[in-house]
């Protein structure tokens, strides 16, 4: 999975809102609302939010494996009969 918890990290750093992300550096609404939602973006949107940050994309960028359904369940109990 994709978290970009670390790019809103980077925004409020830096003191650039969402808003200043739209109206001054042309990053699409749409995009945001992905990034809002972990959801993929394209990677120029990523090279974009990169030169405005002045950072590498792991820095807006964290991978996760994603929990198997089965030990999901047995670590929260679920799965006991």
């Amino acid at each position: 999975m994709v978290s970009y918890r670390r790019l809103w990290d980077q925004l409020a750093r830096c003191g650039i809102s969402q808003y200043d992300l739209i109206r001054s550096h042309l990053i699409s609404s749409g995009s945001l609302n992905a990034l809002r939602k972990n959801q993929y973006v394209r990677t120029n949107t990523i090279d974009s939010l990169c030169s405005i940050l002045h950072c590498e994309p792991f820095d807006l960028v964290e991978f996760y494996e994603e929990a198997d359904d089965e030990v999901s369940q047995t670590l929260s109990g679920a799965g006991k009969a």
